[in-house]
């Protein structure tokens, strides 16, 4: 069915907690985004990090930096940060498929819990305060994304 990837997740972040597996899989089937992979993974051993060693905040620098320059509202009570990206993600999907399972299965979550729905209902909520001060560069950004990421693979 096309190019997919499967991910090991050794060491989820609940591990630990009652009913959640100690080893979680991940099913990737976006073509950039395998593509992507498939590139990187080119370059490392089994055992390396994909993204080395980066601590917290460098991941908020480097966030605030591109997510700053494209205009987004930034900051936790009025904008985006990275932990903004999952409930983000589910809200996404949940638009796109109207299926909350679809949505608990790609987070993850036991079927009993109330986080999915929660983080859906609080991320719709966010959508309509959400405020991006250079909107048609952030569709501009969109439409070439695809070309940038290609030609990017292609050099490797």
């Amino acid at each position: 069915e096309g190019n997919v990837v499967h991910l090991r997740i050794r060491e989820p972040k609940p591990r630990g907690r009652g009913g959640t597996a100690r080893v979680q899989n991940v099913r990737i089937s976006d073509p950039m985004l395998v593509q992507w992979i498939v590139v990187i993974c080119q370059r490392q051993g089994p055992r390396d990090l994909v993204f080395g060693e980066l601590s917290n905040g460098q991941v908020n620098r480097r966030f605030r930096a591109v997510f700053g320059r494209l205009g987004f509202s930034l900051g936790a009570e009025t904008g985006l940060t990275p932990a903004s990206l999952r409930p983000g993600g589910a809200t996404f999907v949940f638009l796109e498929t109207d299926d909350i399972s679809a949505v608990r299965w790609l987070l993850r979550h036991k079927v009993d819990s109330a986080s999915t729905e929660r983080y859906v209902q609080e991320a719709l909520s966010g959508l309509a305060s959400a405020r991006c001060r250079k909107p048609r560069l952030v569709r501009l950004c969109a439409s070439v994304v695809s070309s940038v990421v290609s030609a990017h693979i292609l050099d490797r």
